[in-house]
């Protein structure tokens, strides 16, 4: 029977979605699979000052999280998941830290499919540099066989 090892999901975490980047994803390993997931955010408003506009914008943004709790199986295969391999699958996992002006990303390759991957948001956004000792930690203790430190 398959069982939850670990995982987090958090606001730091993103993907491209055209020019912009959507937030609020989780990385979970059970003993067989590697899961990723989009997780529920809630938004709010905010002001930006911008260089487009002499008074700024008002815009939505992510309310900032970052969550460790224990996952079923069966709640893992009930989210809306964003890739869902079995471990045996996963031939290299690249992790880079994100820097207080670049992000980071976590990059998983696979053996029958082209890369995954999501992005650390820049260390000065809230709960980046964390969300990114979640991964290492994580990735250290299950995979490290094909992990790689960019």
């Amino acid at each position: 029977m398959e069982s939850f090892r670990s995982g987090f999901s958090s606001s730091a975490l993103a993907r491209r979605r055209g020019l912009g980047l959507v937030q609020g994803y989780g990385i979970y390993l059970t003993d067989e699979r590697l899961i990723v997931t989009k997780e529920e955010s809630k938004n709010k408003l905010a002001w930006k000052i911008n260089g487009g506009s002499l008074f700024g914008t008002v815009t939505s943004e992510v309310e900032p999280f970052l969550n460790d709790t224990h996952r079923t199986v069966d709640e893992l295969d009930s989210g809306a998941k964003m890739l869902d391999v079995k471990l045996d699958q996963v031939t290299m996992v690249e992790l880079k830290a994100p820097s207080l002006f670049f992000k980071g990303h976590i990059r998983i390759n696979l053996k029958s499919d082209k890369p995954f991957q999501l992005l650390f948001l820049a260390s000065s956004e809230e709960f980046s540099n964390e969300s990114f000792n979640a991964a290492k930690t994580l990735l250290v203790e299950h995979l490290p066989n094909v992990l790689k430190f960019e």
